[in-house]
């Protein structure tokens, strides 16, 4: 799903989120939300490579395959705040898709928005405003690739096995879900750039084992 997103892009475009360990923080983010417990393997790892916390401020601009993959529409909505910070929503103002620091001018397309003037300083900061964008934007995208619900696709039990350099990810045959295969999701992604490691999804027949 991320990769459905454009991480890449996106990463390539802000390399000091990057080196943070955003799509980590992503996927940490994701796995808190659908209530997984802290202690989950899987949840631990993400965690471990994770950087520091993101400054503030932590600008961004989500590439154009994001923003359509979020649904996200014209005309964009831009708010301005009494420190002259912007950040511009999709037509619905419900999705972040980028914040600008006070004096920076707004890139196309969102210097054709309309700009409301706030007379307060937003009280979202931008770290808030990123974890926002992708969670909707994987919301969605998983609904449009699957017809899941992302809380559907990500709670199935499993087994890890975690080095520094691979995850296996084991599941029970009778995990197998039709939906997940038609989507192509099931396919071994190999080597993932932007988590810096192979992953591989296993199908055991043994259910003990799995």
């Amino acid at each position: 799903m991320m990769n459905a997103l454009g991480i890449e892009e996106f990463l390539a475009g802000h390399p000091a989120l990057a080196e943070l360990g955003a799509p980590e923080r992503f996927l940490c983010h994701v796995a808190e939300r659908l209530g997984v417990p802290t202690a989950d393997p899987l949840l631990r790892v993400l965690q471990a490579a994770a950087g520091e916390p993101f400054p503030d401020p932590s600008p961004f601009v989500l590439p154009t395959r994001f923003q359509k993959a979020a649904g996200a529409q014209p005309p964009f909505h831009i708010v301005r705040d009494s420190r002259g910070r912007c950040v511009a929503f999709d037509a619905r103002r419900r999705v972040p898709l980028a914040v600008l620091s006070p004096g920076v001018a707004l890139p196309p397309p969102f210097n054709a928005g309309s700009v409301t003037e706030a007379a307060h300083p937003l009280s979202w900061d931008d770290a808030t405003l990123l974890r926002r964008a992708a969670w909707l934007a994987l919301s969605r995208v998983t609904r449009l690739l699957t017809g899941m619900r992302l809380k559907e696709l990500v709670l199935r039990p499993g087994r890890l096995v975690a080095t520094r350099t691979h995850l296996d990810i084991v599941f029970a045959a009778s995990q197998v879900d039709l939906r997940i295969r038609r989507a192509g999701l099931d396919i071994n992604p190999g080597w993932v750039p932007w988590l810096a490691r192979v992953i591989q999804y296993h199908y055991a027949y043994d259910e003990a084992e799995a």
